[in-house]
């Protein structure tokens, strides 16, 4: 199935329109797309749904690439009204749906559900607009680029993510409660269970209040950028760790870069039911090159250990001389309701290197954002001259 080069407009009248939408349901089937260089622009719509809930089977192996989305959301007909106090205006531009297993717990409906794996979605710039086409500030809602949902035990997945842009903003005043407004988040990770293999890499987070909102664990986030968009909120947070009933551990940041925005220090947890733990390790590269008088050194021995002495890393040089890491800088866990976060740092790292014939060097390092340590080793005469 390939789905490509179209331009798609499209202004709904109730809630939940969706320009494309993959359900691999028929004769059980999962279907393989490749869905790329299309341009959706949508007015009180959705963009892209990928969805292996309500007995679906979602898709397996599929590219979604090269695709402009760009949704403007106001509050449609079905999210307006009814019993929500105050009415709920949420929605998104890129929905991944798992299975809903956990939540339908005794339920019997385990065999029921099937999964989106093995898929590649890169190169995308995915934009929301929430409440754009809005004047009424009673409204309330949350607004996502991608909102990304697995929630299935038995299920491995292998999803990347990677040179994607996700921008997600709100014009919101945020005169209340945040809870009481128009809210946006870039990414939001709905959910995702322990074991699955998600990566998002070398993607680029953009928003005026929540660029990255992770509700999930095992999730790898490696060489992003998040950036604060425009005129911020008192709201802002760069990212927010936890939700609902969920566990959210085990997630890791390497080489995360932040433009206009306060970084880590801005990370906050979010309260869950229950209390549920939520922790967050964050790493950064270091990038080794040993020489001699100018002359790479091949074969040089170079080790880490932290501030606790444990050895963290081990290698030899190769034939430039340079050897590339990651290092761990903290990590830090909250496990109640309420919780003052507790933070266990690394660093500073100590770093030995060694080779037969040249004096060994050692070397103590912050590794506090990514580096590179250019080390130049000093020739030691082993001879012994006899008169």
């Amino acid at each position: 199935m390939n789905i490509s080069y179209n331009d798609i407009k499209m202004e709904g009248v109730v809630a939940n329109p969706y320009a494309i939408v993959i359900h691999g349901y028929e004769a059980n089937q999962y279907y393989t797309p490749v869905i790329h260089n299309n341009i959706i622009n949508q007015t009180n719509a959705r963009g892209i749904d990928l969805d292996a809930i309500d007995w679906f089977l979602g898709m397996k192996g599929g590219l979604i690439y090269n695709n402009y989305i760009d949704t403007k959301q106001g509050c449609l007909i079905d999210n307006y009204g009814g019993d929500k106090h105050p009415p709920s205006c949420g929605t998104h531009s890129l929905r991944i749906r798992g299975s809903d297993n956990y939540y339908f717990a005794g339920k019997n409906l385990s065999n029921s559900y099937g999964e989106n794996s093995n898929n590649w979605i890169y190169n995308n710039t995915i934009i929301m607009r929430q409440g754009e086409l809005l004047s009424d500030g009673s409204l309330s809602g949350f607004g996502y680029a991608l909102r990304f949902r697995v929630l299935d035990y038995n299920q491995s997945l292998n999803l990347t993510f990677e040179n994607n842009t996700f921008i997600s903003i709100t014009n919101s005043t945020f005169d209340g409660q945040p809870e009481n407004d128009l809210q946006a988040a870039s990414v939001y990770t709905d959910g995702i269970l322990p074991g699955n293999n998600i990566i998002f890499r070398n993607n680029k987070f953009v928003s005026n209040f929540r660029p990255l909102w992770v509700a999930g664990s095992d999730i790898k986030f490696i060489d992003n950028t998040i950036e604060r968009f425009g005129v911020v909120n008192s709201y802002y947070t760069s990212i927010m760790v936890g939700y609902w009933i969920f566990q959210s551990t085990g997630n890791l940041f390497l080489n995360q870069s932040f433009v206009n925005s306060p970084g880590f220090s801005s990370l906050v947890y979010r309260d869950t039911d229950g209390g549920n733990i939520k922790n967050i390790t964050v790493k950064w590269y270091l990038d080794v090159n040993v020489a001699s008088g100018g002359v790479p050194v091949s074969g040089a021995s170079v080790e880490v250990r932290d501030l606790f002495n444990s050895l963290v890393f081990s290698g030899t040089t190769d034939a430039s001389g340079f050897i590339k890491t990651n290092l761990i800088q903290y990590t830090e866990i909250c496990n109640m309701q309420g919780c003052t976060p507790s933070k266990t740092n690394y660093t500073p790292h100590s770093l030995y290197v060694e080779k037969q014939g040249y004096k060994s060097e050692t070397n103590s390092l912050i590794i506090n954002s990514s580096k590179t340590l250019n080390i130049q080793l000093q020739s030691s005469s082993s001879e012994v001259n006899a008169f």
